[in-house]
């Protein structure tokens, strides 16, 4: 785990690039819950610029930092493969059509990142596959590509 300056936890940057990915405007913050001795990580959403709870800051009454909302949380020691389910859970949690709209672009994102996936691992398989399955299949050239002269069949020679 890194900290920063304060000896506070720096959010794992995979984790932050892939949620940004779904909305440019979601991350992480460390939390200190109260009454919990484990810290955490909160999912967050910073508040749109037109947000009326901007006044807040602009008047001093919250710090600058303190601009988004809590959508779910991840554990400290979160893996970039555990936190989807985490923050599906926490998305499907919230009751915000804006969250279940994060949701639908969770879906998207990895919709899309598996047939980027597939792309790059299986259609060279299958290109590769196809060109030699045409290779083999192709005529030979020669006295041998030819066609042959037809012989009888059985009913024929039985006639015979």
């Amino acid at each position: 785990m890194i900290l920063d300056i304060n000896g506070t936890p720096v959010a794992p940057l995979e984790i932050v690039t892939r949620l940004q990915q779904i909305n440019p405007r979601l991350g992480l913050k460390f939390a200190q819950l109260w009454g919990q001795e484990s810290s955490w990580w909160a999912i967050t959403m910073r508040w749109a610029e037109n947000d009326p709870r901007r006044a807040y800051i602009q008047r001093g009454e919250l710090p600058e930092d303190e601009d988004h909302d809590i959508f779910g949380w991840l554990p400290l020691d979160c893996s970039v493969d555990d936190a989807y389910g985490y923050i599906v859970s926490s998305f499907r949690k919230g009751g915000k059509q804006e969250t279940r709209d994060l949701l639908d672009r969770v879906h998207e994102y990895n919709r899309q990142h598996q047939q980027q996936i597939w792309k790059e691992t299986t259609e060279p398989v299958l290109d590769d596959l196809v060109h030699r399955a045409g290779q083999l299949a192709a005529p030979t050239v020669g006295p041998s590509a030819k066609p042959r002269k037809r012989g009888k069949t059985a009913k024929e020679i039985r006639r015979d």
